[in-house]
């Protein structure tokens, strides 16, 4: 599962805060059923919890090309 910004009630807002609002996760996991593992799938758990199967995607860009 890859943790998301957006608000699980509130989907639009990916505004930055520190509350214990529900999170959108996506995409399953390793265990999942395929009918769960793909980036289509909505989930959602709270901001502070952790598991081995919860994740975040890093990306970078060239500060160049802009």
């Amino acid at each position: 599962w890859e943790w998301c910004l957006n608000k699980y009630d509130n989907p639009m807002d990916v505004s930055v805060d520190n509350t214990d609002e529900r999170r959108v996760l996506r995409g399953g996991a390793w265990y999942s059923e395929a009918d769960r593992s793909r980036c289509a799938i909505r989930d959602w758990d709270d901001p502070w919890s952790g598991y081995y199967d919860r994740g975040f995607r890093c990306c970078a860009t060239d500060s160049l090309s802009f």
